[in-house]
């Protein structure tokens, strides 16, 4: 609490310094040793956040992300290395880290949950340690703190279909219901304002549009003539204009015929 509130520098540069150690250990083996280093220091914050009521003071929110944006980086960057134990280990500490930050601090997590969910779906598809852990973690912050985190959760994309996330997806697609988001238009524009907060990768938003645009083709494939029904949605006032300025031009027309002949 001392160095959050006399010497805040400090805590950042303990925590670049820790992360850095990590990318730039040699082995797999030395970088978990440097994680287990961070994650030590990290865990002393985190327990500061969770008997404190206010927390770390001014640094709680930079080191909640700061943390949450290590740990990300670092699963993305470990799993393209095929570095699996340090993507496990990292998804372990996220969780454990996370736990400490509710509910006081959960708007916080909710910045990056849009992120960690499209970076872990594809790790919870895979078998072993490293599906188990993603699925854990996925479960943890959509399913069991679902109420901390709702706002988040409604701009997520839809879970794949694959039974491992239908837990999750039946929490998602409750919360998501309560804005009635089942038209294919709102479905355009939810996908459309969710990528403004989402840089990671819209797989399985883009195969829900896709879903949805098949089933609205199929549909006007079985029913050409249901287009008709669309000028019903012309408010009456419009139609009359339209009506009113087409006679109008008849009788300007005939007006001229009129003038010119006689």
């Amino acid at each position: 609490m001392y160095l959050s509130n006399k010497r805040p520098d400090c805590i950042q540069k303990i925590l670049l310094s820790l992360a850095v150690d990590i990318h730039q250990a040699p082995t797999l083996q030395d970088k978990l040793k440097s994680f287990h280093d961070y994650a030590a220091f990290a865990h002393i914050l985190a327990q500061e956040l969770s008997v404190r009521k206010d927390g770390l003071g001014d640094m709680t929110t930079f080191i909640i992300r700061d943390v949450s944006h290590t740990l990300i980086h670092l699963m993305k960057h470990s799993y393209q290395k095929e570095e699996f134990p340090l993507v496990i280990a990292s998804c372990h500490f996220y969780k454990l880290f996370c736990s400490k930050c509710f509910p006081l601090r959960a708007s916080v997590v909710e910045e990056f949950l849009i992120v960690i969910v499209s970076t872990l779906v594809p790790f919870a598809k895979l078998s072993g340690d490293l599906g188990a852990e993603s699925r854990a973690l996925l479960r943890f912050l959509v399913v069991e703190n679902s109420e901390h985190l709702s706002s988040a959760i409604t701009m997520l994309d839809p879970f794949p279909s694959d039974t491992i996330f239908e837990e999750m997806h039946v929490v998602y697609t409750r919360i998501v219901n309560v804005k009635k988001r089942d038209s294919l238009e709102e479905s355009i524009k939810h996908f459309l304002n969710a990528g403004n907060k989402n840089l990671g990768c819209r797989a399985e938003g883009l195969k829900y549009l896709r879903t949805q645009v098949l089933l609205v083709k199929a549909f006007v494939n079985l029913n050409p003539f249901h287009f008709t029904s669309y000028y019903v949605l012309l408010p009456t006032t419009a139609l009359f204009l339209v009506l009113l300025l087409s006679l109008m031009v008849v009788i300007f027309l005939l007006f001229l015929f009129f003038v010119i002949i006689f």
